[in-house]
């Protein structure tokens, strides 16, 4: 009998010794870049735009802009990068869980401290989550994702979900391709130069804003920024740009 109690205890812990540190992915091409567009029709209300780009060492910046008033107010917000992009048919549940090619699981908490412990995808665990809306900006550099086609952390061929704190999905949207180009081989992370600034515009709503690139500091390679800022997306990314200039 208390071999049978101990069994979900022993299989938990086998569980917990399959996973392991996220690795580090900072090899990414010098001036790659995608960006994630969450339109308010589509989303709850939520209007969103999130870049990610390769920062001057070669890791992966996150430039985020959230604004919106979705449906019922039950903050804080949490947002992941999820396994599987969106569908046509919009539905944010055929994402799967959060991109984890390491096993890590969601229980117990992201540990912001050990960024390297926690889900690759786990964004707002890692990096702060959404306090409140309308308004959230916040800009940072991920160590753990990649930009390169073929890792199993690359994102390009993922989504982003919006939660509520209780993990109800109320916003998604998947990430698109603006600008790629081949890794270099014989240059170092360290050494990759940065991206330049481009300048892209959209008809849709809100329109493409692309950040030029902020070099974050801090403990853990990382370190955000947050801001309220009234208006759309667009407010808030020409916001997010007079900040880092």
């Amino acid at each position: 009998m208390l071999f049978l109690i101990a069994l979900p205890f022993v299989f938990g812990a086998v569980a917990k010794g399959w996973a392991t540190d996220a690795k580090v992915n900072c090899n990414n091409p010098p001036d790659a870049q995608y960006i994630v567009n969450m339109t308010p029709s589509k989303n709850a209300g939520i209007d969103a735009q999130i870049v990610a780009q390769t920062g001057p060492d070669g890791c992966t910046n996150f430039v985020v802009n959230i604004n919106g008033n979705p449906p019922a107010q039950v903050a804080p917000y949490l947002y992941h990068i999820h396994e599987l992009p969106v569908p046509s048919d919009g539905n944010c549940t055929a994402t799967l869980g959060h991109l984890d090619p390491y096993g890590r699981g969601e229980t117990p908490p992201c540990d912001a401290s050990q960024p390297q412990t926690c889900q690759v995808g786990d964004l707002s665990g890692k990096h702060g989550s959404i306090a409140s809306l309308p308004g959230f900006s916040a800009h940072y550099t991920d160590k753990y994702v990649s930009l390169v086609s073929g890792n199993p952390s690359f994102l390009g061929n993922r989504s982003i979900v919006i939660h509520y704190n209780n993990l109800t999905r109320i916003a998604c949207a998947n990430f698109e391709l603006v600008r790629q180009s081949s890794p270099s081989k014989s240059a170092s992370p360290a050494s990759c130069p940065p991206p330049s600034t481009v300048n892209s515009t959209s008809t849709s709503t809100p329109p493409y804003i692309i950040i030029p690139v902020v070099t974050p500091t801090g403990s853990a390679g990382a370190s955000t920024s947050t801001s309220t800022v009234s208006g759309g997306a667009g407010a808030l990314a020409v916001a997010m740009v007079a900040a880092v200039l």
